[in-house]
């Protein structure tokens, strides 16, 4: 847990300028995507998504986390999510069109990743041994937004490989003393319930494939299941008192 917390700490006190650049162009871009969705806006936003997919490869986990164990396969991880991101910008892997935006649940996630610090701060850390927005988790989160606005069908390769990113997110809120994940993995379960619907409302016009009734109730049983687990990790870390 030590090793883990200082290689945060090297991270934010080395690069805590580069952070707060990245952070405000991203607002300014997703304010722009935001408030006028359009095929340029998208283009904008998705490019600026693979370059923070780079920066967390080989800044954040190649560089600053050398000291973790395995850093370089998470690095590799981050590094394949940017190379998928830039096939999907470069040969627009689904032009079809989803079923619909969901902009309630999208605008929240955009935005979340500013919480993190707050709730560093929160619970009596300090700068710059706090968690960030310009950190794979949050990234995580923001990239869920984005992907729950945009008007395409989604890649579900990218949400299957963010999602597992999240299951890993939640087996280490205790074991690193990170309570801040519990919120990205909330957030995951019912953007990931909505990209899955939305594909199989698409594709249920297709014969040999089970009703829309049935599915969706394949996927809410699914994703109850999980969030029970998520309760009870948060409970047991709750009850150790290890939120503080």
């Amino acid at each position: 847990m030590n090793t883990f917390w200082h290689s945060i700490a090297r991270y934010n006190e080395a690069t805590w300028l580069w952070q707060a650049i990245i952070v405000f162009v991203g607002v300014v871009v997703t304010l722009w995507f935001a408030i006028r969705p359009s095929k340029r806006t998208t283009l904008v936003v998705k490019l600026y998504t693979t370059v923070l997919y780079l920066w967390l490869a080989l800044v954040y986990f190649y560089i600053y986390c050398s000291e973790r164990a395995y850093n370089e396969i998470m690095a590799l991880f981050w590094l394949i999510l940017a190379v998928v991101w830039c096939w999907d910008l470069c040969v627009k892997h689904r032009s079809e069109e989803r079923v619909e935006p969901h902009k309630s649940l999208g605008y929240l996630l955009l935005f979340t990743p500013l919480l993190y610090p707050l709730i560093s701060m929160a619970r009596g850390l300090q700068f710059p041994t706090i968690t960030s927005p310009v950190m794979p988790c949050t990234v995580m989160l923001y990239t869920m937004g984005l992907l729950l606005l945009q008007r395409e069908r989604v890649n579900l390769f990218i949400v299957l490989l963010l999602c597992h990113w999240s299951v890993i997110g939640l087996a280490k809120t205790a074991f690193f003393n990170i309570p801040e994940d519990h919120l990205m993995t909330c957030a995951t379960l019912p953007a990931v319930y909505l990209f899955f619907k939305d594909s199989f409302q698409l594709d249920s016009s297709h014969k040999g494939k089970p009703g829309m009734v049935y599915i969706n109730a394949l996927l809410i049983s699914i994703f109850c299941g999980i969030a029970i687990i998520l309760l009870w990790s948060m409970y047991r870390q709750f009850s150790s008192g290890s939120f503080l």
